[in-house]
């Protein structure tokens, strides 16, 4: 029991804060906007993002619509951040990477949900 509660919510909500802190603060660091050469960066976006999604879902039980918006907030929000920090740039287009990698954690989500009913 307690081992199922750690497993289902406990470790997806410590994942959830890690990349948070590792989102807002490692994204400040010097050097950070150039870990990943264009067109990779898209793919650690969409990675990252379908990440966060299922660890944000499962760490804190939230509705799917509640989930979706908090993790395109966070996007969001990461992109504005990076209009404050010297040598990186805020994109649309990274955003969309961000949205992108939450519609195919949604997508895994539902699915996962649809074959639990079963």
């Amino acid at each position: 029991m307690i081992a199922d509660k750690l497993v289902k919510h406990w470790i997806p909500s410590l994942a959830t804060f890690c990349m948070l802190l590792a989102l807002f603060i490692g994204g400040a660091q010097d050097g950070a906007g150039s870990l990943f050469a264009n067109p990779w960066d898209k793919l650690a976006h969409i990675v990252f993002f379908f990440c966060f999604t299922i660890f944000l879902s499962a760490g804190f039980n939230l509705s799917i619509v509640t989930t979706v918006i908090l993790a395109l907030l966070i996007g969001a929000l990461d992109e504005f951040h990076q209009i404050l920090l010297p040598n990186r740039f805020a994109g649309v287009d990274d955003w969309l990477a961000d949205v992108f990698g939450v519609v195919l954690a949604v997508g895994f989500i539902l699915s996962r949900i649809k074959m639990n009913k079963k």
